[in-house]
């Protein structure tokens, strides 16, 4: 593949692991997305403010189903297969077709934290990076207090750079942001 054919592909992509569905948001799971984007906890490292109007959400959406019709970006919603329930989304953004790298984001309801959904979708949607889209290099940038999304990447394989000082500026205050990335040759599918 050459560095700038269809890295995001025509059709958005259905994944399937043991106990999710990863498919394209769409607006008829504004609900679902409210859910997630109204709560403080679950937004507290995430550069958005929570949601306070259905309508905020469907914009949201509007903006991840772009990205994606753009090919500048691909974002899953993890849906749990026995009940169709989205409960968060991850993919890619900022992808950097000369350089074949990406910066993954995700977030998931806190209804859901510390029962293995994360890495679940992080290892398909990882090998998915590396064998479907062709990169090289997946990175991600997260604020130094989110002690558990950093461990969670480093659980599928991610590697800790360093910290990009003041490298943020959200909710009035500059914030540091520590660099992980995974290179392909480091990419083991069985973390």
């Amino acid at each position: 593949m050459s560095s700038n054919e269809n890295m995001i592909p025509d059709v958005f992509p259905q994944i399937e692991t043991e106990r999710l569905m990863l498919k394209e948001v769409s607006l008829a799971n504004s609900m679902d997305m409210f859910e997630i984007f109204s709560d403080e906890e679950t937004l507290k490292y995430y550069d958005v403010e929570p949601v306070h109007k259905v309508a905020e959400v469907n914009k949201l959406i509007e903006v991840l189903q772009n990205r994606f019709k753009n090919k500048r970006g691909i974002r899953w919603g993890l849906y749990l297969k026995d009940s169709g329930k989205l409960i968060g989304t991850c993919g890619y953004h900022d992808v950097n077709r000369e350089a074949l790298r990406a910066e993954i984001g995700y977030e998931l309801s806190r209804d859901f934290w510390r029962k293995g959904y994360m890495k679940e979708a992080l290892e398909v949607i990882l090998d998915y990076g590396f064998n479907n889209m062709g990169l090289n290099r997946i990175q991600a940038l997260v604020e130094p207090e989110n002690e558990k999304s950093i461990g969670i990447l480093k659980r599928v394989g991610f590697t800790k750079e360093g910290v990009l000082r003041d490298y943020e500026y959200f909710r009035r205050c500059f914030k540091h942001c520590t660099m992980l990335s995974i290179l392909k040759r480091e990419y083991k599918k069985d973390n």
